[in-house]
Parts: C-alpha cells; structure tokens; sequence
C-alpha cells in the first residue's frame, strides 16, 4: 500500500484487511504502540483488529500517518459545511479517537478553523439554514476530539449569521435545532459559541444604551 519496506502488520478493519508498518504505525499512535508492544503479540504475521469504525476513515488516518498528500473532510468550498462532510469529520475524528493519535485531530480541528475563516468572503459569501446542521457537528466534533476553535473563527461565523439578511432567523432557528440534537454535546463547545454570541451583540448593545443617555 505504501513505498516503505514489506509491511510487518496487517490491520483489520470491517471487511478488509491493509497492510502497514510498525515503525510508522507506533510513531504516532499511542492505540498501535500499546498494541504492537504486547508481550503476546508474536514478531512476524501480526494482526490487529480495529472494531467500531469504518475501513475509508482508517485509511484516511494512515495517509496522515504516512504523510500522503493531505486530504480534508470536504470535497470543495461549497462543500464545507454540507452533510457529507459533517459525517465525514465525525468518522475522522472517531477514528483518530480509538487511535490516541493526537497530530490528526488537531489537522482536521484546523480544517474546520480554515472553513469557519471563509465565511464572508467570496468563497463561502453566506451561509444558510442547510448549513446550520453540518457547522454545529463540525464544532462539537472538534471539542470532543480535545481541540478547540480560537476567537476569530468563532468571530467569523458570528459576522456570517448576522449577514444572513432574511436568512439570520431561520439560520439560527436551525442552528439551536441541531445544537439541541446532539447525541453527545461538549460543554466548552457551548460555552465558546455562547461567549462569541455575546461578544458580537455587545458592541450594538452598548451603542444602543449609549443613544438612551
């Protein structure tokens, strides 16, 4: 599969098994050293099962690890925020969950940093009610996995919903919708967004106290 030596571990994944290599797999995978350094693991013919998450997202993990050309959760800008991408950052980070490999996640918390940094621009103008579900999953994938989204890009989706126009509310209604929808919410994902709400609203509220005086 890869341009290294023969491959001394075969992983196995749903239906399918990949070939791959200790040296590059224990680098970065807290998950494969435990594993490959069992003392019942025999030297030659190693087999590991990964139950729980799907082959194409394992695949993407090991392109991380073998430093492959890097690809992102979305296939476009237009892309971004869409369902689609939405699931495929969750299998991601799922998988580099059960792996322990940390390099990964932070990657693709900077992917939807990067996503979050192109609303208002030319490539992502505006954003609509069709997005509100995929932004919400996207942010709370990125603190489950321990990550975090700094100030500006919060900011930017901040901008975004307030230039939605006639948009803003059926854009915020189903933002809360899918907020409230999560299966497994992350209590700082809240209370980053929260404090970015406030942050944008404040300046327009303190201008409008300032015309009561």
């Amino acid at each position: 599969m890869y341009l290294y030596t023969e491959p001394d571990v075969m992983l196995a994944v749903e239906d399918t098994e990949i070939p791959a290599h200790e040296s590059v797999l224990a680098s970065q995978s807290e998950f494969f050293k435990a594993e490959l350094h069992r003392g019942s693991t025999e030297s030659q013919g190693r087999r590991i099962e990964l139950p729980g998450i799907s082959a194409g997202d394992v695949v993407t993990v090991l392109n991380w690890l073998y430093r492959a050309p890097k690809v992102p959760h979305y296939h476009s800008d237009a892309d971004r925020f869409s369902k689609e991408a939405a699931e495929n950052l969750r299998g991601i980070m799922q998988a580099c969950d059960f792996l322990q490999i940390e390099g990964a996640r932070k990657e693709y918390s900077a992917y939807v940093e990067e996503s979050l940094n192109k609303i208002g621009t030319a490539n992502f103008p505006k954003l609509l009610p069709k997005h509100a579900s995929s932004i919400a999953i996207q942010l709370n994938e990125v603190y489950k996995c321990g990550s975090a989204i700094s100030k500006e890009p919060m900011r930017k989706l901040v901008g975004g919903i307030e230039m939605g126009g006639m948009m803003k509310r059926q854009f915020t209604d189903s933002l809360i919708t899918a907020l409230e929808q999560l299966p497994d919410p992350d209590g700082r994902c809240f209370r980053d967004l929260a404090a970015a709400l406030i942050r944008g609203h404040l300046p327009d509220k303190l201008r409008d106290m300032e015309l009561l005086y």
